[in-house]
């Protein structure tokens, strides 16, 4: 695991505004089953990458993370999704800027509605 898991969990669940909206409900990769909203479920995407220079790995990391916020209405959702945004910006251990922002399609199967974040994360690894 990268350093910057660990520090994208701590974030969200210390943070008032997430944790009042989602409990500890914060999943990596998968929400447990059978999920309870709301939820969030974050992950690494494929993008990103580690700086490099002439003298190797400068230690700074910038992965992609998507953060997909669901809930039973569309204004929780929504309502995640800003919390998450406000949470991620005041980051202290690394810096992020959420650069996409999407509603997921409608889940009629699991009657759930979505808003799924892209966040660019500068971290110092280790």
């Amino acid at each position: 695991m990268s350093a910057i898991e660990p520090k994208i969990l701590t974030l969200l669940k210390n943070n008032t505004g997430v944790s009042a909206l989602v409990s500890s409900r914060i999943f990596p990769v998968m929400a447990d089953e059978p999920p309870t909203y709301p939820h969030i479920v974050y992950f690494r995407t494929p993008a990103g990458h580690f700086v490099n220079s002439l003298s190797g790995f400068s230690g700074l990391e910038n992965p992609i993370f998507q953060i997909d916020c669901m809930a039973t209405t569309y204004l929780g959702a929504k309502a995640v999704s800003d919390a998450v945004k406000l949470a991620m910006n005041g980051a202290t251990t690394f810096k992020s800027t959420c650069w996409n922002e999407e509603d997921m399609p409608f889940d009629i199967e699991l009657q759930v509605y979505g808003v799924s974040l892209d966040f660019s994360i500068w971290n110092q690894k280790g």
